[in-house]
């Protein structure tokens, strides 16, 4: 009898001390503020190259077809930092500043280099970026969870390829996973956009 009494007693200290650990929709009431910092990429390469804002074109030849750019574009990873704000506890809001690089290794059409040699150029293209941003959690357990993210604002591009623009910018991200407790988590992202295919970082709640 006293042993069945002991063993009731280490079950129910258990099954309490585990009823009151902090899950992370707890822990993201008691912190409201947060801070992250990322590494994903590549930037959006190709799709921020377009043969209307050609570096030859722009440089005096305009012969379609003959003095068309021959390009390959090569995206670098985009650093991030964001900020937000626990709205709810499966809603987040907050703003994203990024910036990536995009080179360019950039030769004139094939008339041109018949002519000229081949002039052939590196070029490179900074893209600043700022995103407003929503999260939305759908699963959240202890130290783990899972939310969804939606991003939309705008990039700045500057360098020596295209002329200076302001263009739109978005990012959607239907799975990340979150890592972490009340201070310090991990977090990694899968989606779609003007930067990211993956993207992971480290976030701090303040």
């Amino acid at each position: 009898m006293k042993k069945t009494l002991l063993i009731l007693i280490i079950l129910s200290a258990t099954v309490t001390t585990w009823a009151q650990e902090p899950t992370v929709a707890q822990e993201a009431s008691q912190k409201k503020h947060y801070l992250e910092l990322s590494v994903g990429g590549p930037a959006g390469g190709p799709l921020l190259f377009t043969d209307d804002r050609s570096y030859y074109s722009r440089n005096g030849h305009t012969l379609k077809n003959l003095y068309e750019d021959q390009v390959f574009v090569e995206g670098t990873v985009v650093l991030g930092v964001q900020y937000g704000y626990h709205v709810t506890s499966w809603l987040n809001v907050g703003v994203e500043g990024g910036w990536g690089l995009v080179s360019a290794e950039v030769s004139p059409g094939l008339a041109y280099q018949r002519n000229n040699q081949d002039d052939s150029k590196s070029l490179f293209q900074n893209h600043f970026s700022l995103l407003p941003s929503a999260s939305f959690w759908w699963a959240k357990y202890r130290y783990i969870g899972l939310y969804s993210r939606v991003s939309a604002g705008a990039y700045l591009s500057i360098g020596e390829y295209q002329p200076t623009t302001l263009n739109f910018a978005y990012e959607i991200v239907p799975l990340a996973v979150y890592i972490g407790n009340n201070t310090l988590y991990l977090f990694g992202e899968v989606g779609v956009g003007t930067y990211y295919i993956a993207r992971y970082g480290i976030g701090f709640s303040l």
